[in-house]
């Protein structure tokens, strides 16, 4: 029988029991040999990624490198030692580490946008642009030249976080608390995630292992925040900008590494949550993944800059569509989930298949795009009450109060405009954004930062 049968039956209540177990060791069994066939293939793409990286590169991933290493040895031992919680734990820290990191990059970005701000001055080659009017209306070209909404609102929205921005902290805040009140009809998370994007963009996030990791970017943050742009020489321009391009490069590279990293790590948890569960039945497609990966695993603790051999490349010709066909069956299997974990409950505990079913909703995140995801299940957000939304929109009104006392006039401005960019879109016509987009380019009287900013616009437009 196949799945599309299997499951056809349960809905009309056929041999429900019998499909239930059938079901529960289909999903464990399709799971498990995925995640083989796709560890197989990320274990060596991460071999590959890393003999194209500088040493100085990789440094910082090499304590997680390591735990990864060593939990792939798990694997093979046959004394429980790969648990869920050993995967867990390497898993929670990379998270940890991935927040800082994009918490250096949310706050590189800021001085991005001031040092751009003064590039003119030093770069000779940028445009000028004296017709406004014509501008503005290729501005607002580009941004409705498309039929759909959610890219107009993404360009709306890249175009407002590049414009000058030439209005008062309390008018600021108006607009902030402006944003809070769309969202009186929403629930807890949604004003959760929309406090998250504007702490992120306005450089006051700050998660746990700030303090910890990557110590060198907290050092670089703190120097950025003591420049005087306004009266840069050419030569600390470009000190300044070369450091921030190659802190840009290094973080995008320790990111990228991470990312390959997590991935193999989400497929050692499928491994984790399965293996105990699996039919008793040999495979030979599966004795040569683990092959390949045990050997990639040496390569990388002996020598990890010698080349694959080809013979280890030619046997990843064993995946060749089956990685594709098993994910189309967990496709199916999980898309019937839902309905027959709530319908056939007591079947499934009558079956002894209660703790296996549990895993599936954990199993189906591990295989998602979302690298990073929560596992454990979320309860459904409340909606949001006006005391707690008053809250939160109070919170942040002081933050922002904080903030702006700490820092220069060029760098709050950089941070209004990161958080503009973020607020939901605020004009009720395509005339009030034409009009917002043409009083903040004529408002602006430093030729300098106008031209940077018209200079960057049309650099927007030219590759959307």
């Amino acid at each position: 029988m196949n799945t599309k049968q299997m499951l056809n039956e349960i809905r009309k209540g056929k041999r429900v029991a019998e499909n239930i177990s059938i079901y529960a060791d289909k999903y464990t069994e399709v799971s498990y040999q995925y995640a083989m066939h796709r560890m197989a293939l990320q274990y060596y793409a991460l071999y590959e990624t890393l003999q194209d990286c500088r040493e100085s590169d990789s440094k910082e991933a090499e304590p997680v490198l390591a735990r990864l290493h060593e939990c792939v040895g798990c694997m093979f031992k046959e004394d429980g030692s790969l648990t869920v919680e050993l995967v867990a734990e390497i898993r929670n820290d990379i998270i940890r580490k991935m927040r800082v990191l994009t918490a250096y990059t949310d706050i590189l970005q800021i001085y991005e946008y001031v040092l751009n701000r003064v590039e003119p001055k030093f770069n000779q080659d940028l445009k000028d642009f004296p017709d406004l009017d014509h501008f503005v209306n290729r501005l607002n070209a580009f941004i409705y030249g498309v039929k759909d909404n959610m890219v107009i609102n993404g360009r709306m929205k890249e175009v407002i976080g590049q414009l000058p921005v030439r209005m008062t902290k309390a008018k600021f805040l108006e607009y902030v608390s402006n944003s809070f009140d769309l969202y009186k009809k929403a629930d807890e998370e949604a004003v959760e995630s929309f406090v998250y994007m504007l702490r992120s963009c306005s450089m006051l996030d700050k998660p746990e292992g700030m303090e910890e990791y990557f110590a060198s970017y907290r050092e670089l943050a703190d120097s950025l925040s003591k420049v005087e742009y306004d009266t840069l020489t050419e030569e600390e321009y470009n000190a300044v900008s070369k450091r921030l391009s190659d802190a840009a490069e290094e973080i995008g590279i320790i990111i990228d590494l991470y990312l390959s990293i997590q991935e193999i790590i989400n497929d050692l948890y499928i491994v984790a949550l399965t293996a105990k569960n699996l039919p008793e039945k040999k495979s030979s497609i599966i004795a040569t993944l683990k092959m390949i990966i045990a050997n990639l695993r040496e390569l990388f603790l002996t020598d990890a800059s010698g080349e694959i051999p080809d013979e280890l490349t030619g046997r990843l010709a064993i995946t060749e569509g089956h990685q594709e066909s098993l994910l189309a069956e967990c496709n199916l299997l999980e898309a019937a989930y839902d309905e027959i974990a709530s319908v056939h409950k007591e079947e499934i505990a009558a079956q002894g298949k209660t703790e296996i079913f549990a895993s599936f909703p954990a199993i189906a995140r591990l295989m998602s795009s979302s690298v990073f995801a929560e596992l454990a299940d979320e309860e459904a957000s409340a909606p949001v009450t006006p005391e707690s939304l008053s809250k939160a929109k109070d919170t942040m009104m002081e933050e922002y109060t904080g903030l702006f006392k700490q820092n220069k006039k060029t760098v709050n401005r950089a941070v209004m405009a990161a958080a503009l960019s973020k607020m939901p879109v605020i004009f009720n016509t395509q005339q009030e954004l034409t009009n917002y987009i043409g009083q903040s380019l004529a408002q602006c009287r430093n030729e300098i930062e106008l031209k940077a900013v018209l200079n960057i616009l049309d650099s927007i437009m030219l590759e959307g």
